[in-house]
């Protein structure tokens, strides 16, 4: 990726397809920018990044196959590099640091992530093997097939297991299953006018209208409600307003993963 995207642009731009690869720029600018900075993220978030990328892939590929392989040994063996470093470094990262740092997360999720790290490099390996026999569609295969076994351990083994570490998930569930009609959900702080600064996986997971409050008069006033309501807010939020809400009959219902869930009235 990194060498088809430097070849694109350089060529491109001698070539005169410069609005080619404005288009490619901002779209992938846009897109990755945006999603980058929103509070929660989800893995199909990033898809619209594909469509723009493949192009450029493609277009190397086909200049691969077409022209002596001779002439793009270099990039490609520059490019070969750098994924084997990368990998070698995540698998240290993931043995050296997450395994002592992060035993609960280890235990659950790290041979899982060994075996796909693995996967990539034992693809790679023939993939590099096949490049330096000069059999390109060899390698472009093996690449195929090593993308296809990372995306089914992923879809089947790990993302599944991160379910468990997503805290707003767990509160989302807590609320829904307690909800009642005309009960409200807030989001502390947030705020109405922008987006921004709400947790959106609260509103994904709970599928319901979310107040957004931004103030601690605002959520005084919220938790205050004759009727059920439910709030969320980091630990940090709940320990700078604890003393506020103390003038107020305020119920911790839960408290997960750096998250409390509020609410103006006890259990049912």
């Amino acid at each position: 990726m990194p060498y088809a995207l430097v070849r694109f642009f350089k060529k491109g731009w001698k070539d005169g397809e410069r609005k080619k690869i404005l288009l490619i720029l901002i779209w992938f600018g846009v897109v990755f920018v945006f999603f980058s900075s929103a509070k929660s993220k989800l893995p199909g978030y990033i898809l619209p990044l594909y469509p723009c990328l493949a192009p450029v892939v493609g277009k190397l590929w086909s200049e691969f196959f077409s022209q002596r392989i001779q002439a793009y040994k270099g990039g490609m063996l520059l490019s070969f590099a750098l994924f084997f470093s990368l990998l070698i470094s995540l698998l240290v990262a993931v043995v050296l640091i997450a395994k002592p740092t992060f035993p609960v997360e280890y235990e659950l999720c790290g041979k899982d992530i060994i075996l796909v790290i693995s996967g990539l490099i034992i693809g790679g390996v023939f993939s590099l093997l096949s490049l330096l026999y000069k059999k390109p569609s060899l390698c472009l295969g093996i690449m195929v097939g090593a993308m296809c076994f990372v995306t089914w351990a992923l879809a089947e083994h790990v993302l599944p297991k991160t379910e468990f570490f997503k805290p707003t998930k767990v509160m989302a569930s807590e609320i829904t299953s307690r909800l009642r009609p005309g009960e409200r959900i807030g989001n502390y702080p947030a705020s109405e006018k922008n987006f921004m600064t709400f947790n959106p996986s609260l509103v994904y997971y709970t599928d319901q209208p979310v107040v957004g409050i931004e103030t601690v008069d605002c959520l005084m006033s919220f938790l205050g409600s004759e009727e059920r309501v439910y709030c969320l807010m980091s630990e940090k939020s709940y320990f700078r307003v604890k003393e506020n809400l103390s003038q107020i009959p305020v119920y911790v219902l839960r408290r997960e993963g750096g998250k409390v869930l509020l609410s103006n009235k006890g259990d049912r």
